[in-house]
């Protein structure tokens, strides 16, 4: 029976997402305080260190592109906002980003298109962060396409078998990346209605993953602040409400 072969768009899109945040996490300043948001992130950060040879270069390749354009970027911007658009980008671009086939076929290899169809589609979530913010992230979205494209034909020559175990070794990716997102903007009040959580009770650790996912989808549906929401998720978790 012959053996499937791994989804290569998806695979593209993690190492892409992989070599972000290994950036990110580089970064002084940036990876001690997104380090202090749990369990979930140190696991996100052992990822590039994980991968098979064979990607784990080009991921650490297109890692070094990434650290020059946030080093280039950061010191006009406080750390929290640099931060909270990193998850916000990072999220994004799980959510919305093109695939390599919809890079070619819709954005005609372009990183301003590509950004432009990726950021139009999350143009709800862009609506309730800071102006500054969200500019940084609109930056950071098109940061990631330039870069992506430089390094396109060296993931094209990644093999199958490195290719599976990415997409093994990333399992869950874009579900702890909305988490974090969401968690972070408790943090540092980067969104349109304040939101800082000074003084309150923060969840953290990779067993309260789901408490936090659930308070972020609710405040998503009713469309309340997930700040207020997860405050409320925390009271409970703090009186052993299960």
């Amino acid at each position: 029976m012959p053996t499937a072969r791994p989804d290569r768009d998806e695979a593209f899109k993690r190492a892409g997402l992989t070599a972000l945040i290994e950036a990110a996490d580089a970064l002084p300043g940036i990876g001690p305080l997104l380090a202090n948001l749990g369990a979930f992130y140190q696991e996100l950060r052992r990822l590039p260190r994980d991968l098979h040879t064979e990607v784990r270069d080009v991921v650490q390749a297109m890692a070094g592109d990434f650290r020059t354009f946030l080093q280039r970027e950061a010191p006009h911007h406080a750390e929290q906002t640099v931060a909270v658009a990193l998850t916000e980008a990072l999220d994004i671009l799980a959510a919305y980003g093109l695939t390599d086939e919809a890079l070619v076929r819709e954005a005609g290899l372009d990183a301003a298109q590509a950004a432009r169809l990726t950021l139009d589609r999350a143009a709800d979530r862009l609506r309730s962060l800071e102006t500054r913010t969200e500019a940084l992230v609109r930056r950071l979205v098109e940061a990631y396409y330039r870069t992506y494209l430089d390094h396109r034909e060296a993931l094209r020559r990644v093999g199958a078998p490195a290719l599976e175990a990415l997409l093994a070794r990333t399992v869950g990716l874009e579900r702890r990346l909305r988490v974090l997102a969401d968690l972070l903007r408790t943090r540092g009040g980067a969104t349109t209605g304040g939101g800082s959580v000074r003084g309150s009770v923060l969840i953290t650790g990779s067993q309260n993953v789901v408490i936090i996912e659930q308070a972020a989808a609710q405040a998503r549906i009713a469309r309340r602040d997930p700040t207020q929401m997860l405050r409320v998720a925390a009271q409970h978790h703090e009186n052993g409400w299960r």
